[in-house]
């Protein structure tokens, strides 16, 4: 069918239709575009502050350790003053939240490597937690003060053992022995010397070498050391014994005797007590090396793990995300495919307006002039087919 017999309703409605096709199809095509910048600008965001993300991450968890480490290393520092749970730091308030599901929607091929990293996460903290306990640094120490408190008691016991000694020596012993020489009384002489014999070989170098056993032990923490300290100990104590035997009839040498076994009494609870403080040490710095082990073996290598799956997810994000040049680039096309969309239109519209035009025009140019003719009264020649059809078409039949 012609435009030509198309009525004058129609030409009007297919004009504006064309005009609202383009102008639909404009719209569309700018929203769509623009729809897709948008998107493409809310991923490049995304993936730009899940990078920032990411550094933030490695640094705070590189700083943790560094906590850690601190308190195995500097003895000024005996607590650990960090985050022990995994789902209270602040990448952990971000992995188990909205964070890491915007990202997974986001970038569908991060949901695995996200995944292999809660492990080492969760470990890293565990870590802490375990090294925390087993560092007993307090205990260590106050067992060392504990056994050189002791060991200063050793010295007390031992100047008060050798004190009374030389007391009972100088005040009893050798005067005894000056009055029998003088009186030449073989008997007390032979007695006071047994009882001097006695006490120097069978107290004195007994409790020298026990002085010195246990000073050895200071130096060897073990059983063996710790045997001999107690075989030298009865060695004193049976000493005393033997000694109080020969002296039991002299009155001014029965008040050494009480002194004497109350010094080995008390010298039998510091070396109990010395060994408690020894047990304690022992248990302490065991527990200390278990921290480090820990701190080692586990705290270390979660770490790294964390580090490496980090780089991992870094690349990830740059391989699918777009870039700021090829973003540009897309808006760059997008504006040269809309202002193209637009001339077309433009110049389609015009030629449509045109030539809808053209087809109202000439009817109602040949109906005006069909008119006039007809006002000045003169007598007209049929009209042609063609314009007969035009007129009926102007008035709308």
């Amino acid at each position: 069918m012609k435009l030509g017999n198309v009525a004058i309703s129609r030409k009007l409605g297919m004009g504006f239709g064309s005009v609202l096709v383009l102008l639909v199809l404009v719209s569309i095509l700018s929203y769509t575009s623009i729809k897709g910048i948008a998107n493409n600008a809310h991923g490049l965001i995304m993936s730009n502050d899940f990078t920032i993300q990411l550094d933030i991450t490695e640094k705070d968890h590189v700083k943790w350790v560094e906590h850690v480490t601190a308190l195995l290393t500097d003895d000024n520092i005996n607590a650990l003053n960090i985050e022990t749970d995994d789902h209270k730091c602040r990448f952990g308030e971000w992995f188990y939240g909205e964070g890491r599901q915007s990202i997974e929607t986001l970038f569908p091929s991060m949901v695995p490597i996200l995944k292999k990293i809660e492990a080492p996460h969760e470990k890293l903290h565990k870590s802490a937690i375990a090294i925390s306990e087993n560092y007993k640094y307090e205990e260590l120490i106050s067992a060392v003060q504990a056994k050189e408190k002791i060991f200063h008691k050793f010295g007390e016991l031992g100047e008060n053992f050798t004190a009374d000694l030389i007391k009972a020596m100088e005040t009893i012993i050798d005067p005894a022995k000056s009055v029998a020489e003088n009186e030449e009384n073989i008997k007390e002489m032979i007695k006071w010397g047994e009882i001097d014999m006695e006490m120097n070989e069978g107290m004195i170098q007994p409790f020298l070498m026990l002085r010195i056993e246990v000073a050895s032990m200071s130096q060897e923490q073990t059983d063996l050391q710790w045997n001999i300290c107690l075989k030298q100990l009865k060695m004193v104590e049976q000493g005393v014994i033997d000694w109080s035997t020969l002296v039991t009839e002299e009155v001014g040498l029965n008040n050494v005797i009480k002194n004497l076994n109350t010094h080995i009494l008390a010298f039998s609870v510091a070396m109990n007590d010395y060994t408690k403080a020894m047990n304690a040490e022992k248990e302490a710095r065991a527990s200390i090396d278990k921290a480090k082990k820990i701190y080692t073996e586990i705290t270390v290598p979660a770490l790294e793990d964390i580090r490496s799956i980090l780089a991992e997810a870094k690349l990830e994000c740059k391989n699918n995300a777009i870039t700021e040049e090829v973003l540009l680039k897309k808006i760059n096309s997008i504006e040269f495919n809309i202002l193209v969309v637009n001339i077309v239109a433009f110049i389609i519209g015009i030629s449509m307006a045109v030539l809808v035009a053209r087809n109202i025009i000439n009817p109602i140019v040949s109906a005006v002039g069909f008119i006039k003719e007809l006002a000045k009264g003169v007598s007209l020649p049929p009209m042609s087919r063609q314009k007969n059809r035009k007129v009926k078409q102007f008035f709308g039949r």
